[in-house]
């Protein structure tokens, strides 16, 4: 870009300058802008945990007698087998990212016909809830939000420690979210 600039004639103080301005902001201390930065970042994660905290109390109120499932077990999947290991599968552009995606579209497919063969008429809550985590899943803020904060935390647990586990990690996110009644009404 400055190569440019240097054939025109009075641009050399404009490309003194620029130069300045670049190699200044390359080399200043990133306490400037950081805090916004690092607090949009922890808002990100608030809000994907607040989703996925929600898509677990829709999973887990539908049959609280049954141990909380993780989102893979919605859908079948197994996250300690390839494409599930590691971090490049919630990490845009990396290979494991697309081959995940076509196992998190091939067992959601298989979930639904499966459950629009048993259930005649509207969508059940279980579909709902197949759409919901197979979306979340897909979505890499939100699977390496549930792999870094919440698979950790419950996929060891059983029974009731993960539903414990389960409430712990999301706190005020656990249950309905607001304004979710009166929208999703029979």
């Amino acid at each position: 870009m400055f190569a440019a600039l240097a054939g025109i004639p009075g641009t050399g103080i404009l490309m003194v300058a620029l130069s300045a301005v670049a190699y200044w902001n390359y080399m200043a201390p990133a306490d400037g802008p950081q805090p916004v930065m690092k607090a949009i970042h922890n808002d990100m994660i608030a809000t994907s945990l607040r989703d996925i905290c929600h898509i677990h109390h829709r999973i887990y109120t539908s049959n609280p007698l049954r141990e909380p499932e993780t989102l893979f077990d919605v859908l079948g999947l197994d996250p300690s087998k390839p494409p599930f290991l590691g971090d490049g599968w919630h990490t845009v552009g990396e290979a494991e990212q697309g081959e995940a995606f076509k196992l998190i579209s091939r067992q959601w497919s298989k979930r639904k016909m499966k459950l629009m063969g048993s259930e005649p008429g509207p969508g059940s809550e279980r579909e709902r809830q197949v759409d919901q985590v197979a979306a979340a899943l897909s979505n890499s803020r939100l699977a390496s939000t549930y792999m870094k904060a919440v698979m950790p935390r419950i996929v060891h647990e059983r029974g009731d420690r993960r539903l414990e586990a389960l409430q712990d990690v999301c706190k005020d996110a656990w249950g309905v979210p607001p304004g979710f009644e009166e929208q999703h009404e029979d």
